[in-house]
């Protein structure tokens, strides 16, 4: 993670001291709110499912997406009106967060380091992970389906039908006698593997 100084989008950014400075202005942020732009800045332009940032920010189970919209909409204020940078933050609608903006780490003496942004190997590599993500997910509930269909079709194979009851019972479910029930059974049976 990212737990020394960074730069996003030209504005300094010291976790320990819960600052942001730029060339504009010096913000204090409240920690939760610091610690956001922390976990964001880890994975920037990669997709934060809101329940992955609350599992992040608070203890399991005391995150609220009510609490984690308040920290974002405070994050983007301090951002917009003291820093000058309006889309940091990207609202993927019903899934989450999304860090839009550059972040670099920072040497001691304030200047950039490295460039974090991705590489279009990276990024090419970060377009195929949903997809991939999402294929594995489609085949699961695809086999899951299959699984389930199997086993209702093989149920319902076993209680219906000359295989499930005995002669009698279907002579009398269908008012024959059990002598022209037997034949009805046997043709039917040959004629099924007949087709198969």
């Amino acid at each position: 993670g990212i737990s020394n100084r960074f730069i996003v989008d030209g504005v300094s950014v010291d976790p320990s001291a819960l600052s942001l400075s730029s060339d504009r202005s010096h913000s204090i942020l409240e920690p939760k709110v610091m610690a956001l732009l922390v976990v964001l800045a880890q994975r920037p332009g990669e997709l934060w499912r809101r329940d992955e940032l609350c599992d992040a920010l608070w203890p399991v189970g005391q995150g609220s997406d009510e609490g984690l919209s308040r920290l974002v909409s405070v994050l983007r204020k301090v951002f917009a009106s003291d820093h000058g940078c309006d889309a940091v933050i990207a609202t993927v609608p019903t899934l989450g967060y999304r860090h839009e903006g550059e972040v670099c780490s920072e040497q001691p003496s304030g200047n950039p380091a490295s460039s974090a942004k991705p590489t279009p190997d990276a990024e090419a590599d970060t377009a195929r992970a949903p997809r991939t993500r999402g294929l594995r997910i489609a085949t699961a509930v695809l086999v899951l389906f299959a699984l389930v269909a199997a086993v209702l079709w093989s149920a319902t194979r076993s209680t219906h039908g000359p295989a499930g009851k005995g002669h009698k019972e279907i002579a009398k479910s269908i008012g024959r006698s059990e002598e022209s029930t037997k034949d009805f059974a046997k043709k039917n049976k040959i004629e099924i593997m007949k087709k198969r």
